[in-house]
């Protein structure tokens, strides 16, 4: 799993559009979390379930990069947690759960009925 490291707020309008090609998860993580941590990886765990769907995997360390996962919520319209999962396709969010709500298999059943 290669994640897409978001470094600045510009980023992640230009992502949610690229949703429109293929669908885009947006995972805001927290290093210093342990749930965070298990969310994490239980989602590169399983990611091979969603590779075939072309899914863009995009990493915000919320630590660090506060204004961009606010920035997320706010486009979103999704209250900001984290960990959280906020997967985009066509331009809209089809799915967002946290912590360890957080589904490979649901994030797969969404994709396939969008």
């Amino acid at each position: 799993m290669e994640w897409q490291i978001i470094q600045t707020e510009a980023e992640i309008q230009p992502l949610i559009e690229m949703s429109d090609r293929h669908p885009v998860l947006f995972f805001k993580h927290s290093t210093r979390c342990s749930i965070s941590n298990t969310a994490k990886n239980r989602l590169e765990k399983l990611w091979p379930q969603l590779s075939p769907h072309g899914v863009l995997a995009v990493y915000i360390d919320v630590l660090t990069n506060r204004p961009s996962s606010f920035l997320l919520s706010s486009l979103s319209s999704i209250e900001h947690e984290s960990p959280q999962a906020i997967l985009f396709h066509k331009g809209q969010c089809i799915y967002h759960q946290s912590h360890l709500g957080i589904d490979v298999e649901e994030m797969l059943k969404t994709i396939e009925n969008n």
